[in-house]
């Protein structure tokens, strides 16, 4: 698995690319937020407005890599308290307790990833989140 990351700017409502030469994504090493990355375009003091989304490993049934903060449609391959097998949802992908999981299913995305689909995400499609609460 490669561990890649993606970065979002809160305050100015921009993702942030990546620096190092043929990648996609933000690998986090040092150098690309350090020298010349980030610091080139963001105070220090601005960090905080920085989110920091993981790739979960996991790509889509379309093949686009699944970050948390997605929204994905999803299909439950199997019977769950909450969800019935079968049942189709929209909702946020998260990370809790060492996994990754969709909220809505509660469960841990890599039993669903061959039904999942990228449909959004946090900062681009606020309209899932309202929908959602």
């Amino acid at each position: 698995m490669t561990l890649m990351f993606r970065a979002y700017d809160c305050k100015n409502n921009k993702w942030l690319h990546g620096y190092a030469p043929g990648q996609e994504g933000c690998h986090i090493d040092g150098e690309i937020v350090l020298m010349g990355g980030w610091l080139s375009e963001i105070s220090l003091l601005d960090l905080n407005n920085i989110h920091i989304e993981q790739f979960t490993g996991i790509y889509d049934k379309n093949g686009i890599p699944i970050f948390v903060g997605d929204y994905v449609k999803a299909t439950s391959l199997i019977d769950h308290p909450e969800i019935s097998k079968g049942t189709t949802l929209i909702d946020q992908v998260d990370f809790s307790a060492g996994r990754f999981y969709i909220q809505g299913m509660m469960s841990f995305l890599d039993w669903f990833s061959v039904e999942c689909e990228v449909v959004g995400n946090i900062h681009d499609n606020p309209e899932y989140y309202e929908e959602l609460s």
